[in-house]
């Protein structure tokens, strides 16, 4: 079930995030685990590693998996995420990756309850990540066929999906500290 679906353009989405988080973490004992998956190296791909570099520049206590400069990917994802069962067990993981849509999806930003599944768009076999899934709607699934569109395209739109998804986790981080998780 998609709790947050809205355009990045869109005035109410960073506080729909926050409350969305507010409502999906309750349960948690501790801060979630934001796991951002994609490459640092195609434009359209790199939406996970953009929210979690800029994740890294707002707050550096924020645990933060994949970055541009260390990113999380079909390469590393099996390893990268053993490590993150190890180094933080028992946390909740938020799931933060590029995804294809409808036409009329194009620059949603969707929040969701369950697992990401990576490489979905791609035909890859990866191993589903996470407890709540957020992705950013960067080309359409007509494109699907050509391998080649995930690596051209705007960086702008990504580039501001990133931005407002990075300062709703960081805005919502900073209540739980200041509130006490309340």
């Amino acid at each position: 079930m998609i709790t947050v679906a809205k355009h990045y353009e869109d005035d109410s989405l960073k506080g729909e995030l926050i409350e969305a988080f507010d409502q999906l973490f309750s349960s948690a004992e501790s801060g979630p685990i934001i796991v951002c998956v994609g490459s640092d190296t195609h434009i359209l791909d790199c939406f996970g590693p953009l929210v979690g570099t800029m994740l890294k520049e707002i707050n550096p206590f924020i645990p933060v998996i994949g970055t541009l400069h260390q990113p999380l990917n079909a390469k590393n994802l099996v390893t990268g995420m053993k490590q993150i069962k190890s180094l933080y067990p028992g946390h909740m993981e938020l799931a933060i990756d590029a995804a294809v849509g409808d036409e009329d999806e194009l620059g949603f930003i969707k929040l969701q309850r369950g697992a990401l599944i990576p490489g979905k768009a791609l035909a890859k076999n990866l191993p589903p990540i996470g407890h709540i899934a957020l992705t950013g709607i960067v080309r359409t699934r007509f494109d699907r066929s050509s391998h080649k569109n995930i690596h051209s395209g705007s960086l702008a739109p990504v580039y501001a999906m990133a931005r407002v998804t990075s300062q709703a986790i960081a805005e919502w981080y900073t209540n739980q500290l200041l509130t006490g998780g309340q």
